[in-house]
């Protein structure tokens, strides 16, 4: 029996249709739902670490492999107030560590996770490469910021995207009219598009799915009119995917573009744990066997 470590949350959807589709005589899940972590007992000394849910328990010497997905913290609102950013400090400085020190195989290790969300890295590798990018600006200046959106000009995260449950989606700006010195943020020019594309790569197998919609700006506030269908990547620019992974370390990944009115395929960000379920569905594609596969090393 191989046993899959899931590293997630309790309302991780994607997770739920892993343990359904793929439980079987042969692979077994331990869910670890970082939300309720109370329900569990982690354990790490000098020899290793070992976490105990019921009567089940794991340790870095039993497991198969761990997908480190989308852990959230959980609701910390008995403890006083100043004391919650050091709480979530140590949860997340322990499920890190037991995730960066198993020594099988992860997917994807947080210590690769923090470099490649990195927007800053994102840009200097991807103009290393020569892939084709809008043009683009983080700041802390207004009169910088101002000057550059003399031109249709978004607005992106520069980080999570993500505060408190809420999501912050790109959106077009007309001028910044606050003081940003403390708080940077990531501009580019708008780019009138045909098409997105969404790039899924799980070590060389490669999806690439054109994705129309009426949104013109940022194709994820809203699914339900997409139109989905599967196109042939450009040689190019599957090669540059694969090096930007390369750069990064990556075995899996979701990496956005957009098509321009011209045809020019141009990169937007790679997304290292990008979702992927919904063209899995969508499209009838074969994603999580892959995932599986590989975390199996079958």
């Amino acid at each position: 029996m191989k046993t899959i470590t899931l590293i997630t949350c309790s309302y991780d959807e994607t997770a739920d249709y892993l343990i359904s589709k793929y439980t079987s005589n042969t692979i077994e899940f331990f869910r670890i739902n970082i939300d309720k972590m109370e329900a569990y007992i982690f354990l790490v000394r000098n020899d290793g670490w070992q976490i105990v849910f019921n009567d089940k328990e794991i340790s870095n010497k039993n497991i198969e492999s761990i997908y480190y997905r989308k852990p959230e913290f959980p609701n910390l609102s008995i403890y006083e107030f100043k004391y919650r950013s050091l709480i979530k400090k140590d949860i997340y400085a322990l499920i890190t560590g037991i995730a960066d020190s198993f020594e099988g195989t992860v997917l994807t290790r947080p210590s690769v996770l923090r470099m490649a969300e990195n927007k800053i890295l994102q840009l200097r590798y991807a103009a290393d490469l020569g892939i084709r990018m809008p043009k683009s600006l983080i700041t802390n200046s207004m009169d910088v910021s101002n000057e550059f959106i003399l031109n249709d000009t978004i607005i992106k995260p520069l980080s999570t995207g993500k505060v408190d449950g809420e999501v912050y989606f790109t959106h077009m700006i007309t001028g910044i009219t606050r003081r940003i010195d403390k708080t940077p943020i990531y501009l580019q020019e708008y780019i009138s598009k045909s098409y997105e594309v969404r790039i899924t790569i799980i070590k060389e197998k490669v999806y690439t799915v054109k994705i129309e919609c009426d949104d013109k700006v940022d194709w994820r506030k809203s699914y339900s009119t997409h139109r989905y269908s599967l196109i042939k990547c450009p040689h190019i620019v599957e090669e540059y995917c694969k090096k930007l992974m390369l750069k990064f370390g990556l075995k899996f990944s979701a990496i956005d573009f957009i098509v321009d009115t011209e045809g020019h395929w141009i990169f937007l960000e790679i997304n290292p744990n990008g979702q992927w379920l919904w063209l899995e569905n969508s499209l009838n594609l074969d994603i999580s066997r892959r995932i599986v596969k590989y975390l199996t090393m079958e």
